[in-house]
Protein backbone atom coordinates (compact mmCIF):
# COMPACT_ATOMS: atom_id res chain seq x y z
CA UNK A 1 0.00 0.00 0.00
CA UNK A 2 1.36 3.22 -1.10
CA UNK A 3 1.34 6.05 2.01
CA UNK A 4 3.43 9.47 1.90
CA UNK A 5 5.73 9.59 5.07
CA UNK A 6 5.79 12.88 6.67
CA UNK A 7 9.13 14.65 6.38
CA UNK A 8 10.19 14.60 9.73
CA UNK A 9 10.12 10.84 10.02
CA UNK A 10 12.32 10.15 7.17
CA UNK A 11 15.04 12.14 8.93
CA UNK A 12 14.01 10.45 12.29
CA UNK A 13 14.30 6.61 11.09
CA UNK A 14 18.01 6.31 11.68
CA UNK A 15 17.46 7.12 14.94
CA UNK A 16 14.52 4.93 16.05
CA UNK A 17 16.53 2.04 14.30
CA UNK A 18 19.06 2.38 17.31
CA UNK A 19 16.47 1.70 19.88
CA UNK A 20 15.92 -1.06 21.93
CA UNK A 21 12.76 -0.60 21.88
CA UNK A 22 9.92 -1.65 19.34
CA UNK A 23 8.60 1.49 17.72
CA UNK A 24 5.58 1.95 16.27
CA UNK A 25 4.53 5.52 14.03
CA UNK A 26 0.82 5.68 13.16
CA UNK A 27 -0.88 8.58 11.25
CA UNK A 28 -3.87 10.13 12.44
CA UNK A 29 -6.49 7.33 10.42
CA UNK A 30 -4.50 4.53 12.79
CA UNK A 31 -2.12 3.45 9.00
CA UNK A 32 1.33 2.46 10.36
CA UNK A 33 3.87 4.63 8.64
CA UNK A 34 6.94 3.11 10.46
CA UNK A 35 8.23 0.46 12.43
CA UNK A 36 11.95 -0.34 13.35
CA UNK A 37 13.53 -3.48 13.37
CA UNK A 38 13.00 -4.35 17.13
CA UNK A 39 9.27 -4.30 16.67
CA UNK A 40 9.98 -7.15 13.47
CA UNK A 41 12.01 -9.17 16.47
CA UNK A 42 9.30 -8.70 18.91
CA UNK A 43 6.11 -9.93 16.49
CA UNK A 44 7.55 -11.93 13.70
CA UNK A 45 5.75 -9.45 11.31
CA UNK A 46 7.91 -7.86 8.71
CA UNK A 47 7.42 -4.10 8.06
CA UNK A 48 6.32 -5.09 4.18
CA UNK A 49 3.27 -7.10 5.96
CA UNK A 50 2.39 -3.63 7.89
CA UNK A 51 2.97 -0.47 6.87
CA UNK A 52 -0.01 1.50 5.46
CA UNK A 53 -2.36 -1.19 7.09
CA UNK A 54 -4.31 -0.27 10.46
CA UNK A 55 -1.81 -2.39 12.99
CA UNK A 56 -5.89 -2.86 14.54
CA UNK A 57 -6.03 -5.36 11.85
CA UNK A 58 -3.16 -7.52 13.44
CA UNK A 59 -5.52 -8.22 16.55
CA UNK A 60 -7.02 -11.94 16.16
CA UNK A 61 -9.30 -11.47 19.18
CA UNK A 62 -12.43 -9.09 19.34
CA UNK A 63 -12.17 -8.54 22.65
CA UNK A 64 -8.40 -7.19 21.93
CA UNK A 65 -9.43 -5.16 19.11
CA UNK A 66 -11.89 -3.83 21.73
CA UNK A 67 -9.26 -3.17 24.27
CA UNK A 68 -6.87 -1.32 21.19
CA UNK A 69 -9.23 1.14 20.36
CA UNK A 70 -10.72 2.45 23.85
CA UNK A 71 -6.48 3.14 24.49
CA UNK A 72 -6.36 4.71 21.35
CA UNK A 73 -9.80 6.50 22.75
CA UNK A 74 -8.24 7.87 25.65
CA UNK A 75 -4.45 8.53 24.05
CA UNK A 76 -6.29 11.08 21.42
CA UNK A 77 -8.24 12.61 24.99
CA UNK A 78 -5.23 13.11 26.80
CA UNK A 79 -2.13 12.87 24.76
CA UNK A 80 0.01 10.16 26.01
CA UNK A 81 -0.88 7.18 27.94
CA UNK A 82 1.24 4.04 29.25
CA UNK A 83 -0.59 0.66 29.32
CA UNK A 84 0.09 -2.68 29.47
CA UNK A 85 -0.91 -4.72 26.64
CA UNK A 86 -0.58 -7.44 24.12
CA UNK A 87 0.88 -7.59 20.90
CA UNK A 88 -0.36 -9.73 17.84
CA UNK A 89 2.94 -12.26 16.62
CA UNK A 90 2.14 -13.83 13.18
CA UNK A 91 2.05 -17.05 15.15
CA UNK A 92 -0.92 -15.97 16.53
CA UNK A 93 0.53 -15.53 20.11
CA UNK A 94 0.21 -12.97 22.30
CA UNK A 95 3.47 -10.98 23.12
CA UNK A 96 3.16 -9.36 26.95
CA UNK A 97 4.35 -5.40 26.32
CA UNK A 98 4.64 -2.18 27.90
CA UNK A 99 3.19 0.25 25.49
CA UNK A 100 3.84 4.03 26.01
CA UNK A 101 1.86 6.30 23.42
CA UNK A 102 2.37 9.63 22.76
CA UNK A 103 0.21 12.05 20.32
CA UNK A 104 2.31 14.51 18.28
CA UNK A 105 1.41 17.40 15.97
CA UNK A 106 3.48 18.17 12.92
CA UNK A 107 3.87 21.73 11.45
CA UNK A 108 1.17 21.08 8.92
CA UNK A 109 -1.49 20.65 11.70
CA UNK A 110 -1.19 16.72 11.11
CA UNK A 111 -1.44 14.28 14.39
CA UNK A 112 0.67 11.46 14.59
CA UNK A 113 0.99 8.46 17.34
CA UNK A 114 4.64 7.29 18.30
CA UNK A 115 4.28 4.20 19.99
CA UNK A 116 7.45 2.74 22.01
CA UNK A 117 6.82 -1.26 22.99
CA UNK A 118 9.09 -3.06 25.48
CA UNK A 119 8.59 -6.77 25.66
CA UNK A 120 7.74 -7.90 29.46
CA UNK A 121 6.95 -11.72 28.70
CA UNK A 122 10.28 -12.69 31.13
CA UNK A 123 8.80 -10.89 33.97
CA UNK A 124 5.57 -12.03 33.60
CA UNK A 125 6.97 -15.52 33.40
CA UNK A 126 8.46 -14.81 36.44
CA UNK A 127 5.35 -13.38 38.34
CA UNK A 128 3.85 -16.68 37.20
CA UNK A 129 6.48 -18.55 38.69
CA UNK A 130 6.35 -16.82 41.94
CA UNK A 131 3.00 -16.94 42.29
CA UNK A 132 3.14 -21.16 41.95
CA UNK A 133 5.98 -21.32 44.62
CA UNK A 134 3.50 -19.28 46.87
CA UNK A 135 0.71 -21.79 45.82
CA UNK A 136 3.31 -24.69 47.22
CA UNK A 137 4.12 -23.01 50.24
CA UNK A 138 0.53 -22.38 51.32
CA UNK A 139 -0.34 -25.68 50.94
CA UNK A 140 2.13 -27.04 54.19
CA UNK A 141 1.20 -24.13 55.69
CA UNK A 142 -2.44 -24.40 55.75
CA UNK A 143 -1.94 -28.28 56.68
CA UNK A 144 0.05 -27.42 60.10
CA UNK A 145 -2.74 -24.96 61.35
CA UNK A 146 -5.50 -27.35 60.31
CA UNK A 147 -3.27 -29.93 62.25
CA UNK A 148 -3.05 -27.05 65.15
CA UNK A 149 -6.60 -26.98 65.17
CA UNK A 150 -7.38 -30.25 65.95
CA UNK A 151 -4.21 -30.69 68.54
CA UNK A 152 -6.27 -27.91 70.33
CA UNK A 153 -9.66 -29.68 70.14
CA UNK A 154 -8.22 -32.84 71.26
CA UNK A 155 -6.34 -30.92 74.14
CA UNK A 156 -9.75 -29.05 75.24
CA UNK A 157 -11.52 -32.23 75.63
CA UNK A 158 -8.94 -34.32 77.79
CA UNK A 159 -9.33 -30.84 80.30
CA UNK A 160 -10.63 -31.40 83.45
CA UNK A 161 -14.38 -31.16 84.25
CA UNK A 162 -15.63 -28.82 86.50
CA UNK A 163 -18.52 -28.94 89.04
CA UNK A 164 -20.72 -26.86 91.19
CA UNK A 165 -21.08 -28.04 94.50
CA UNK A 166 -22.81 -25.32 97.00
CA UNK A 167 -22.65 -22.61 94.70
CA UNK A 168 -18.89 -22.87 94.37
CA UNK A 169 -17.69 -24.07 90.81
CA UNK A 170 -14.70 -26.61 91.84
CA UNK A 171 -12.32 -28.29 89.34
CA UNK A 172 -11.29 -32.04 90.07
CA UNK A 173 -8.85 -33.97 88.25
CA UNK A 174 -9.42 -37.53 88.40
CA UNK A 175 -6.40 -37.87 90.63
CA UNK A 176 -8.06 -35.48 93.16
CA UNK A 177 -11.18 -36.83 93.27
CA UNK A 178 -9.33 -40.12 94.36
CA UNK A 179 -7.45 -38.57 96.83
CA UNK A 180 -10.61 -37.08 98.24
CA UNK A 181 -12.58 -40.73 98.37
CA UNK A 182 -9.51 -41.51 100.10
CA UNK A 183 -9.51 -39.55 102.74
CA UNK A 184 -13.17 -39.88 103.48
CA UNK A 185 -12.65 -43.67 103.88
CA UNK A 186 -10.00 -42.95 106.76
CA UNK A 187 -12.42 -40.92 108.30
CA UNK A 188 -14.86 -43.31 108.49
CA UNK A 189 -12.23 -46.02 109.87
CA UNK A 190 -10.72 -44.29 112.63
CA UNK A 191 -14.63 -43.44 114.01
CA UNK A 192 -15.47 -45.23 117.11
CA UNK A 193 -17.74 -48.23 116.65
CA UNK A 194 -20.22 -47.03 119.12
CA UNK A 195 -20.83 -43.73 117.24
CA UNK A 196 -21.83 -45.25 113.44
CA UNK A 197 -25.26 -46.30 115.11
CA UNK A 198 -25.92 -43.38 116.42
CA UNK A 199 -28.86 -40.56 114.72
CA UNK A 200 -27.80 -37.12 114.19
CA UNK A 201 -29.46 -34.26 116.42
CA UNK A 202 -29.24 -30.53 116.46
CA UNK A 203 -26.02 -29.54 114.55
CA UNK A 204 -22.86 -31.67 115.75
CA UNK A 205 -24.29 -33.01 119.13
CA UNK A 206 -24.98 -36.86 119.44
CA UNK A 207 -26.56 -39.05 121.81
CA UNK A 208 -24.28 -41.24 123.61
CA UNK A 209 -20.51 -40.07 123.24
CA UNK A 210 -19.11 -37.49 121.33
CA UNK A 211 -17.96 -38.71 117.66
Amino acid sequence: MEFAKPEWLEQMEVILETLNEGVLISDDCDHVLFVNSVFEEMTGISRADILGRDAGELYYSPEDYAVLQELRRKTRQMGRGRYEFYLPTRGGGRLPIVASVRSIEDPDGRMFAIVALIDISEQKAAEQHLRAANTQLEEPQKEIEEDLVLAARVQQSLAPKSMVWGGIRNVLSPSAHDWRRFRLGQSARRRPPQCLGLRRIGSWHYLGASC
